[in-house]
């Protein structure tokens, strides 16, 4: 991740350990990212290396990030509401990620509820995702390196 004046931020080196699905990184370090400020836009990467002796066959995603703050009352609504309340408070502040992370969480918790799988597909759809992406695992990743 680079910082509004193009400054590494943040590098980590991931494992999905070869199994192909949907894996949720987090930032470990979020404190250089939460100051709020209008002006400040983060630009993440990420790259997955398919062959490390050639990485001209690495597959590279990038997307920027632009902290928030949070208004108070939201936060005293989020600190009781259960996860779905939090999904349906998460889409009133259009807070994408937020209800993105809730909902893969949730499926995590009980793979067969079909109705949490139509809620992904269709939050997946609205960014013109494909929706069938949210029928792949959720992976556990590891954290293999890290570096600011």
């Amino acid at each position: 991740m680079r910082g509004p004046q193009d400054e590494l931020v943040e590098k980590q080196t991931f494992s999905g350990k070869g199994q192909a699905g949907i894996m949720s990184l987090k930032l470990p370090n979020v404190a250089l990212v939460s100051s709020p400020n209008a002006n400040n836009n983060y630009h993440w990467y990420l790259s997955v290396i398919c062959n490390q002796s050639d990485r001209a066959d690495d597959v590279v995603v990038e997307g920027l990030l632009q902290p928030v703050t949070l208004e108070s009352n939201l936060v005293r609504e989020l600190e009781t509401a259960s996860l779905e309340e939090r999904i349906n408070l998460y889409q009133s502040y259009d807070l994408w990620h937020e209800r993105l992370d809730t909902l893969a969480k949730m499926k995590r918790s009980q793979p067969q509820n079909t109705q949490l799988a139509q809620k992904l597909a269709a939050l997946l759809e609205s960014v013109q995702l494909d929706p069938t992406i949210g029928q792949k695992p959720l992976l556990e990743t590891e954290m293999l390196s890290l570096s600011h």
